[in-house]
């Protein structure tokens, strides 16, 4: 019960403070589109996240992420939405500098990986669509070596 009770208040602390960040992010301006439903995890969230051990699957054991900080996700179904969705990232990922790490599509799916490094902090933003008007974008940035980056892209 003691557990229940510390996670809610978590997750609700997570979602009434996520929203007032102080300093600004480009990729808050996804939030905006409406139909888009966004969630912030909060880099003192993903700290205490971070702080346990973390099962990122067997084939990925070996690769070493810190540091895991602004994780930022929005996704939507609505047709019009998910249109705006997909190149409002897109645009956001160029004009903020971020290379196209990936791109592949596969069956009326379509994902781009955008990576932007900075010092030893590495960016990724995360950008997919389906034909069926499905859209998600996820955010985040984490210490990672750029040998481990290239695994955890080719990996997954």
């Amino acid at each position: 019960m003691k557990a229940r009770i510390l996670f809610a208040a978590i997750l609700l602390t997570t979602l009434t403070m996520g929203s007032c960040s102080l300093r600004s992010h480009p990729v808050k301006a996804l939030g905006h589109i409406d139909e888009v439903q966004h969630f912030h995890l909060p880099n003192w969230v993903m700290a205490l996240v971070g702080s346990g051990k973390s099962d990122l699957g067997k084939e990925l054991d070996s690769i070493n992420v810190k540091s895991l900080r602004d994780l930022y996700i929005y996704s939507t179904d609505n047709e019009q939405a998910a249109d705006k969705l997909y190149k409002e990232a897109r645009r956001i990922a160029k004009d903020n500098g971020y290379e196209l790490a990936l791109k592949a599509s596969e069956e009326g799916e379509h994902a781009d990986i955008y990576v932007k490094q900075k010092g030893k902090r590495t960016s990724l933003m995360i950008v997919g669509k389906e034909d069926d008007d499905e859209t998600g974008v996820v955010f985040l940035s984490a210490k990672i070596s750029a040998d481990d980056l290239a695994r955890l892209i080719k990996e997954n």
